[in-house]
Formats: C-alpha cells, structure tokens, sequence
C-alpha cells in the first residue's frame, strides 16, 4: 500500500478538523472545573493524556508486530481486543457520564 503525499490544504484540513474535535472535550474539561474544582478537571485531562500515550504506544507496539508476523498480531488482537474494549468503553461512559452531571450542575448552580 502505497500513501499518497497531502497537499497543503489536506494538512490545513486535517489539522482544523482536528482541532474542531476537540472543542467537546475543551468543553467537559472546562465545565468539570466549573462543578467540582480545578483539581478534579486537571487530574482528569491528565487521565486523558495517558490513556491516549497508552494507545498511542499499543497501536505502535501492534503495528511493529504485524510488520514481522501478522498471524501473531491478529492473535493478539483477538486476545486482548475485548478485554480492552471493554475498559476503554467503561472509562468513556464514566467520562461521559460525569462530564454532562458537571455541565448539568453547572447550569443548575449558575441560572
């Protein structure tokens, strides 16, 4: 598989869509300020930071792997796949959930 090269629009578009991405997030973090405290939003932005290092260095570690022995990968895959899954999903729910009770305190506190 071969990549084609991004133009610099491409790159301008990519970098704006994802900055826009991140403006739910900027959002949750800064009403979790609001309702519980500053300490309560930086610990949680910094829960953020290293869940996506974690999957960052997975998906590198997974891609490494699949280069030298595919069927290894998919087993690993296979393996780990919905254990993880499973986490990851109850730490965005979790994230979710306390997210939209901050915002809800804040609207019910502020009004």
């Amino acid at each position: 598989m071969t990549l084609k090269p991004q133009t610099r629009l491409g790159w301008v578009a990519r970098i704006t869509f994802w900055a826009i991405s991140l403006v739910p997030t900027l959002g949750v973090f800064v009403a979790l300020g609001f309702a519980f405290g500053p300490a309560v939003a930086i610990a949680g932005f910094v829960l953020g930071l290293l869940s996506l290092a974690y999957a960052y260095r997975r998906g590198m570690k997974l891609r490494r792997v699949m280069k030298e022995d595919p069927a290894a990968a998919f087993r690993s895959m296979d393996k780990s796949a919905i254990r993880e899954g499973k986490l990851l999903a109850g730490i965005a729910f979790v994230t979710i959930g306390v997210g939209v009770v901050a915002i809800v305190a804040i609207f019910a506190t502020h009004t």
